[in-house]
C-alpha cells in the first residue's frame, strides 16, 4: 500500500522537472504545456527563422536601427513649413505676420525672402527677429514719410514764389482792360482786380516764408537721409550675418575663448549659432545707437 501511494507523487514530480529544462522540452514537445496550437506553431516558426538566417538577423538589427531613426524623424517636426530654428523660440504665426508687414513696403519687399526662407526664419530667437524687422520697418516707413514731406514742401516753396513773380509782372494796362459781363445790368463793366492781385501776392509770399521755416525747423531732408541710411545699414548687417563673414565668422566668434598658446576650442553648431546671433543683436543696437546720436546732434540747440 505504501508503494501504491507514492507512485502518483513520483509521476507528478517528473513532468515538472522535465518542463524546467530546455533540453527535455526540445526532445519531448508533447510533454510541454501549450495554450493553443497557434502559439506553438508561431513560436516554432520564429525560432526556426532565427536559426536558419543568423546573418540576416544581425544585419537587420543594424538596418532596423537606421530604419527606426528614419521613422521617428518625422515625429520631431511640429510643422511642415517651420524650420528647426523656428521650432525653438519662434512661432509660425508670428513669422507669417511679420513677413506680411515687411511686404507692405516696396523698398524692403525683398527683405522678407531673406529673413523668412523656405526652411523658416534665419534667427533662433523671436526677440532678435522682432527687434530687427520692426527696426527696419520703422526706419523705412519714417524715411518714406520724411521724403514725401520734403518733396511736397520743397515743390510749394519753388512754385509759389514763381506764381507771385508772374502776378507782379502783369502790366497795369492789362489789369485795367479786364472786363466782366454783368448779368443784372446785362452789360459789360470793367473789373478792378488790382487789389486782389496784391492780396494774392502777399498771401503767397507769407505761405512761402512759412513753408521754408517748416523745412528748416523739422529738417525733413536730414531725417529722410538719416532714416534711409540706417535702414540700409541694418540690411547690410543682415547680409554679412547670413554670409557668416566678418564679425560672424567662426574664427572671430571663438577668438575671445582662445587662450594664449592653446588650441582653438571646439564649439557645436548650436553654440556658434547662438554666439553669431548675439553678435548680430549687438551690432544692430550699435547702428541704432549711432542714429540716435545723429538725431540728437541734429536737434541740439545752437549756442
Amino acid at each position: 500500500m505504501e508503494n501504491t501511494a507514492n507512485q502518483p507523487n513520483t509521476a507528478a514530480e517528473k513532468p515538472e522537472e522535465k518542463a524546467g529544462t530546455q533540453n527535455d522540452t526540445a526532445e519531448n514537445p508533447s510533454e510541454v504545456r501549450t495554450d493553443s496550437a497557434f502559439d506553438e506553431e508561431s513560436e516554432g516558426s520564429r525560432a526556426s527563422e532565427k536559426q536558419e538566417n543568423p546573418d540576416e538577423t544581425s544585419a537587420g538589427a543594424g538596418a532596423g536601427g537606421a530604419g527606426d531613426a528614419d521613422d521617428n524623424a518625422p515625429d520631431t517636426d511640429t510643422g511642415a513649413d517651420v524650420s528647426p530654428k523656428c521650432q525653438t523660440d519662434l512661432n509660425e504665426l508670428v513669422c507669417r505676420d511679420m513677413k506680411n508687414d515687411i511686404k507692405k513696403y516696396r523698398e524692403i519687399r525683398d527683405l522678407a525672402s531673406r529673413v523668412f526662407t523656405k526652411d523658416g526664419c534665419v534667427f533662433r530667437s523671436e526677440y532678435t527677429m522682432k527687434r530687427f524687422c520692426h527696426s527696419v520697418i520703422w526706419y523705412t516707413k519714417n524715411a518714406k514719410s520724411m521724403k514725401r514731406a520734403f518733396f511736397v514742401l520743397s515743390a510749394f516753396t519753388i512754385a509759389l514764389p514763381t506764381i507771385a513773380t508772374l502776378l507782379n509782372s502783369v502790366p497795369d494796362e492789362l489789369i485795367k482792360n479786364i472786363q466782366l459781363w454783368d448779368m443784372v445790368a446785362k452789360t459789360i463793366v470793367p473789373l478792378n482786380i488790382e487789389p486782389w492781385i496784391k492780396l494774392a501776392v502777399s498771401v503767397i509770399s507769407a505761405a512761402t516764408a512759412i513753408l521754408t521755416a517748416f523745412l528748416n525747423l523739422f529738417k525733413f531732408q536730414h531725417k529722410w537721409v538719416q532714416f534711409r541710411s540706417t535702414s540700409e545699414e541694418l540690411q547690410t548687417e543682415l547680409t554679412v550675418y547670413l554670409a557668416q563673414a566678418g564679425d560672424y565668422s567662426e574664427k572671430t566668434l571663438t577668438k575671445p575663448y582662445v587662450a594664449k598658446d592653446k588650441p582653438v576650442p571646439e564649439f557645436s553648431g548650436e553654440k556658434l549659432d547662438e554666439l553669431r546671433e548675439n553678435m548680430f543683436l549687438i551690432n544692430i543696437e550699435k547702428i541704432m545707437a549711432k542714429e540716435k546720436s545723429q538725431w540728437e546732434n541734429l536737434h541740439k540747440p545752437s549756442k
